[in-house]
């Protein structure tokens, strides 16, 4: 298990994260503090994949060149939300429009 511990010269480093978390549980044997430390990594990686990798991926698809095309298209709820939003809107606008006055 990787954690946020090193040794350098005499000094030892422990710093807070979720794999010392992780690390101190396990050491002391305890399961249900083991438990929850995994569901929260499971829980933050589906939370960076979907509000993240999902979204750029999706939205990289439209700069892709290709002779045929894919035959599934990347999709992403939480780009499909952000594409619709109204604020998001009239922010493209307004940047868009400023570029092109100035």
């Amino acid at each position: 298990m990787a954690c946020e511990m090193f040794v350098l010269g005499k000094r030892d480093f422990r710093l807070p994260g979720l794999g010392s978390y992780l690390q101190a549980a396990a050491s002391a044997g305890d399961t249900p503090a083991l438990v929850w430390g995994l569901a929260a990594m499971i829980a933050v990686i589906v939370m960076i994949d979907q509000l993240v990798w999902r979204p750029a991926i999706a939205w990289a698809d439209k700069f892709k060149l290709e002779q045929v095309e894919s035959a599934e298209a990347a999709e992403s709820p939480v780009l499909n939300l952000l594409r619709q939003s109204p604020l998001i809107n009239r922010l493209t606008e307004r940047t868009v429009t400023g570029w092109k006055s100035g």
